[in-house]
């Protein structure tokens, strides 16, 4: 066995030494090329029994499971973004919710919702949408205190209008003039009273006549009367 190593290792010197090379390398190039037969049957009997299709078999069912690894991770992916986005929402609806129900305006609330009379509104614009349902004692005093008269004036007319609708005297329209309840009034016991308020109530808000507060102090009496009146005719 040593002996064989030898030989290998004296032969590899040989092989690689540049004198050797180049009659290795000349004499190679001139020798002719021996051609080898294969013995068929020896080959046939080799390979007998070798079934090269389960190979190709194995490598085309291994294609579709990593498709399938594929495809699974993709739906997993989708199917986990679509939860955290219903949860999002969920979590934001509730937010929301609660949110609106410790607020004033709750989400419950009606539009026309009854306006209590401890509030002060100011939108003229919501009082007439919802006259019937707002008490405005809240809103005239407010009014008062911040001496805007004229406001508290307008507010004061709307609220009598409201008490006489209620009483079924006249009907309630926001389109409706100032003479139109007049003449619905025509045999009313409040009638004069009513149209003398009208009288006062338009040269102040549309006449823009100044109302200082001495002169406010002396025309609310007659308005508080009429409203006081209204009240009580229903």
């Amino acid at each position: 066995m040593n002996d064989k190593i030898i030989t290998l290792l004296v032969f590899c010197f040989l092989l690689l030494s540049p004198s050797y090379g180049q009659k290795l390398d000349s004499s190679y190039f001139e020798e002719p090329i021996a051609a080898n037969k294969i013995d068929r049957s020896k080959w046939e009997s080799i390979v007998k029994g070798i079934d090269y299709t389960e190979t190709f078999k194995q490598k085309e069912e291994e294609k579709p499971e990593k498709n399938r690894g594929s495809a699974n991770w993709n739906f997993d992916l989708i199917g986990g973004i679509i939860k955290f986005l219903i949860i999002a929402l969920g979590i934001g609806l509730i937010v929301f919710i609660l949110v609106k129900v410790l607020s004033t305006n709750s989400i419950f609330a009606k539009k026309d919702k009854n306006i209590s009379s401890k509030a002060a509104i100011y939108d003229l614009e919501e009082i007439e949408e919802n006259l019937m349902e707002t008490e405005l004692d809240g809103s005239i005093q407010k009014a008062i205190d911040d001496g805007n008269y004229a406001l508290a004036i307008r507010l004061y007319y709307l609220s009598i209008i409201r008490e006489l609708s209620l009483a079924k005297a006249l009907d309630w329209k926001k389109e409706k003039t100032n003479f139109q309840y007049l003449r619905e009034l025509n045999n009313h016991p409040l009638k004069d009273s009513f149209k003398n308020a009208t009288n006062v109530f338009e040269r102040i808000w549309y006449g823009e006549e100044e109302l200082p507060a001495n002169r406010f102090r002396a025309i609310v009496p007659e308005f508080e009367q009429l409203l006081e009146a209204s009240r009580k005719s229903i």
